[in-house]
């Protein structure tokens, strides 16, 4: 699944919820239950809320890649690199965010690591390491703890979002069938709407328009 779809809406009605953070805490909470992981409910609602910036913020990996009001290298490890002379505030920005990175990439778009010239051992290991650098950051408390529950099970965690990812996907072709057979049987501007936001114009007329 791309990052345009999950940001496009088409995870609507997929999921009986009342906000987009409510959706994916069913879909974590499910993913780990189906994997049998077990993690921190701060480590879980920190998936959570990874997933959502990740639907909301337009720029997370794309071109000129930003986070909020922060912006960001091309790579991880240009990002790695500018951390190291960095202020302390941009520098733990940095890091986090090739935390964050690397585990979006490796959890939710296999097909495009797939297309890189590195491996996922890379992006794991950088992932690993910047969640664990973390960790020893600031005060003890529970953001650090956090960051090294993330570091430690970086492998199982990065399963659980694939797993919420290959849900969506399962769920988003039966809604584009669904909505490809309401189509054909009445021509509805909902079903015909859903096709568009699925990228799939109803080029052939439903019979029921043409009665």
């Amino acid at each position: 699944m791309s990052e345009k779809a999950i940001r496009s809406g088409e995870t609507a009605g997929i999921i009986a919820s009342s906000s987009l953070e409510e959706f994916f805490h069913e879909a974590v909470r499910g993913a780990m239950k189906r994997n049998g992981i077990e993690a921190s409910e701060d480590a879980e609602h920190y998936l959570v809320l990874l997933l959502r910036r990740l639907a909301t913020e337009k720029r997370f990996f794309g071109k000129r890649r930003s986070s909020g009001a922060a912006s960001f290298p091309d790579t991880v490890a240009e990002a790695w690199l500018e951390a190291k002379t960095a202020e302390p505030t941009r520098r733990e920005e940095l890091i986090r965010w090739v935390g964050d990175y690397s585990l979006l990439l490796v959890g939710c778009f296999p097909e495009q690591l797939a297309r890189r010239p590195v491996r996922p051992d890379y992006y794991i290991h950088f992932g690993r390491k910047a969640y664990h650098t973390l960790s020893a950051m600031g005060r003890p408390g529970a953001g650090r703890k956090i960051f090294r529950e993330l570091s430690e099970g970086f492998e199982r965690f990065s399963e659980v979002l694939s797993t919420v990812v290959e849900r969506m996907k399962s769920a988003g072709k039966k809604r584009l069938d669904d909505a490809v057979l309401r189509w054909f049987l009445t021509g509805s501007r909902a079903s015909r709407a859903t096709l568009f936001r699925f990228g799939r114009i109803p080029i052939i007329a439903s019979p029921r328009l043409l009665q």
